[in-house]
């Protein structure tokens, strides 16, 4: 998919996990950013021209990649304003956010590299262009939504 895409499914899955986990709103907006961060860095890192990049685009990687980021916003959240999350919940949403990158991402033809750096044998689950309007919208949309879902169940409006 394209980076726009995944930002927003990055953002919507970290922020809804981190509410759905007890975090309040502010910092699941932050962890929100972080997890629009990991996908964006994801992207910048993880292309050698159209074609991914195995480092990036795999299970280990991407797992590597949101264990690092986790610890970095959690500490800086501690050092610098003093407010100490629950790291578990943090790694979990940070996690998920980039697990979310590689789910659309084996939706695309070239797919992903799931079991580097054991095989360099990529996996697909669908032949969808990666920059095809529809899937980027649809999806696009989709987080959206849910992340908006998410925030009137956790608001007072309709309680």
């Amino acid at each position: 998919m394209k980076q726009h895409t995944h930002i927003i499914s990055g953002f919507s899955i970290a922020m809804i996990v981190a509410l759905e986990l007890g975090e309040g709103l502010p910092i699941s907006v932050f962890l929100g950013l972080v997890g629009a961060f990991l996908n964006i860095l994801i992207d910048t890192f993880g292309h050698r021209g159209l074609r991914r990049d195995p480092y990036t685009h795999s299970l280990l990687g991407v797992t590597i990649l949101s264990c690092s980021i986790a610890v970095i916003a959690a500490l800086s959240l501690e050092l610098y304003i003093g407010y100490k999350m629950d790291f578990l919940a943090t790694l979990l949403a940070i996690l998920l956010s980039g697990y979310i990158h590689l789910f659309l991402d084996m939706l695309t033809s070239t797919g992903i590299y799931p079991i580097w750096p054991w095989s360099r044998k990529t996996f697909s689950l669908a032949r969808i262009r990666y920059d095809d309007p529809l899937m980027n919208k649809f999806f696009s949309t989709l987080f959206i939504l849910l992340i908006l879902a998410e925030i009137l169940k956790h608001t007072k409006i309709f309680k």
